[in-house]
């Protein structure tokens, strides 16, 4: 069995939403849990936002770099689950929302990696997430990035 080695600088997610979004959300919170990263163990980053307007529908952008190249680029509905492969870093899934979020109700969207416990140190990884409704508005913006 592979040790589960934290990285230890604790993470943070910066809130990547422009201010002209403002008015579309009452209120955001993100986390990531564990922090600090375990290495061969799940890491997942929360976000939530309670919607000041309804959201019917829209979609998610993922980026993701390990090693300073982009790794995986994947747009895809938020309204459902969906999942996307890194051959050097494994399966990257996505936890939808729940749509429609009515008006003053919260949304949340759940990124999970897993960073392999034989992955070697030194290599920074970066993760964001975007995502807009159905009239192409950002409503949530999520982007964090460490060092194995």
């Amino acid at each position: 069995l592979a040790a589960i080695a934290p990285i230890t600088k604790p993470l943070k997610i910066d809130h990547c939403v422009p201010k002209s979004s403002d008015h579309l959300i009452r209120s955001f919170d993100a986390h990531i849990s564990p922090n600090p990263v375990k290495k061969g163990a799940p890491l997942k980053i929360f976000a939530s936002a309670e919607m000041e307007k309804v959201f019917k529908s829209g979609t998610y952008i993922l980026e993701i770099t390990a090693f300073g190249f982009p790794v995986l680029n994947q747009t895809d509905d938020i309204c459902r689950d969906s999942t996307g492969f890194i051959p050097t870093l494994g399966p990257v899934t996505i936890s939808g929302l729940k749509c429609p979020v009515a008006i003053h109700h919260k949304a949340e969207v759940v990124t999970t990696i897993t960073v392999p416990s034989q992955l070697v140190d030194g290599v920074n990884i970066r993760v964001k997430i975007y995502v807009e409704n159905q009239d192409k508005e950002p409503v949530m913006c999520e982007d964090t990035a460490f060092e194995t």
